[in-house]
């Protein structure tokens, strides 16, 4: 993509904008989870670990370009608005330009990371938490569509965030199936966590600026609430189902 078209980049007629998208990426997703669980039920595993560690290097290194480059607009916008009130209430109703971009890259990262399960089924790994795993693939992917469809306030925060989460996520992914030490692996439940109670922090802001202004995305932002809140309760279970694991 040249600088031109990274700086007039617009959301309207984008690849993948369409409500279709993510409707169909849902869905095919979730049907391919069933068809492989049962494919795969009686069938070899496939031996993929080599690519699977260059797929979870990949998202390390593109969760990490994502986090620089979203940060980068981010101090750009707010040294050309003069002000970071936008931060916690959108008041564009377009979503243009670089900073959309970023949420753009986002949200197509995100069919991206439903592999992380096709590789697991085919595998036959034996994972901890697999219906998290499809529960989150599935529902995150309307929440991304979401930010750029209706520039949901208080989306760079999530983006952020979850960038930096799976920075040393998927890196801890690569590094365990390399047999290479990993110590601060305990931590990754507690960021995640830190990341979605943030979230309801930050969520206060935007409601005090909400009551004096129009915040765009306010239904969408209903939806990415009811999301964390559940994803909080599971990542607080995992946490402490991992504590008496490592008791016993």
């Amino acid at each position: 993509m040249s600088l031109m078209a990274y700086d007039h980049f617009s959301w309207d007629g984008a690849f993948a904008s369409d409500w279709r998208w993510p409707a169909a990426g849902v869905l095919i997703y979730l049907v391919l989870v069933f068809l492989l669980g049962v494919a795969m039920k009686d069938a070899k595993a496939f031996d993929l670990q080599k690519v699977t560690v260059v797929h979870n290097l990949l998202l390390s290194v593109g969760s990490l370009l994502m986090f620089l480059g979203t940060l980068l607009e981010l101090l750009r916008r707010w040294s050309s608005s003069g002000s970071f009130d936008w931060f916690f209430c959108e008041d564009v109703r377009q979503s243009l330009g670089p900073l959309y971009f970023w949420s753009y890259v986002y949200y197509l990262s995100k069919y991206y990371e439903m592999l992380d399960t096709v590789l697991v089924l085919l595998q036959k790994s034996r994972v901890p938490h697999f219906k998290l795993q499809v529960y989150h693939h599935a529902a995150v992917v309307p929440m991304a569509w979401l930010w750029c469809e209706t520039q949901q306030s208080l989306q760079w925060g999530g983006l952020l965030f979850n960038t930096l989460v799976h920075v040393i996520m998927y890196h801890y992914y690569a590094m365990k199936i390399l047999n290479r030490p990993t110590p601060w692996k305990k931590w990754i439940t507690k960021l995640q966590i830190l990341q979605f109670a943030t979230s309801f922090l930050l969520l206060g802001k935007t409601l005090w600026h909400y009551k004096s202004g129009d915040c765009a995305g306010m239904k969408a932002l209903l939806y990415n609430c009811i999301f964390n809140a559940t994803l909080i309760v599971q990542s607080i279970g995992v946490d402490k189902r991992n504590k008496v694991a490592k008791k016993e």
